[in-house]
């Protein structure tokens, strides 16, 4: 169901060219729905497959923490490119390592720290640490 949702959006964003000049956000939006659909998809077949494990746990984690990863992360990147940059890795295999971990992991640590105070979490996030 998930394959055939993906296909659907993909072959209506492209066969009527949605992908051009002004007209692409609403192309962008269709396909960040068919990426969210892609993932759930995996996400699901993988479950099925394999029985608990680390890596399924620290997946889990990471889909109920998936709002502090969507929150935190535009504001970590911006800073780690920073640093990237300045350490002349941007284009390079291990800038982009570090930007994507780093896009996972700090979010989640500041979600721990924010934790400690409920009430600027629940303002922050829109729910109960």
């Amino acid at each position: 169901m998930f394959i055939i949702a993906i296909l659907v959006c993909w072959i209506t964003a492209f066969y009527f060219n949605l992908i051009v000049q002004d007209q692409y956000i609403p192309a962008l939006g269709i396909v960040g729905i068919c990426g969210s659909l892609f993932v759930l998809g995996v996400s699901y077949k993988i479950n099925k497959m394999f029985s608990s494990n680390l890596v399924l746990n620290f997946l889990r984690f990471c889909g109920i923490n998936s709002i502090l990863i969507y929150v935190f992360h535009l504001p970590t990147f911006l800073i780690i490119k920073k640093i990237i940059d300045y350490m002349n890795f941007s284009s390079s295999f291990w800038g982009f390592v570090i930007i994507c971990f780093s896009g996972i992991f700090f979010p989640l640590g500041y979600g721990k720290i924010l934790s400690y105070n409920a009430s600027i979490y629940k303002l922050l996030l829109g729910r109960n640490p």
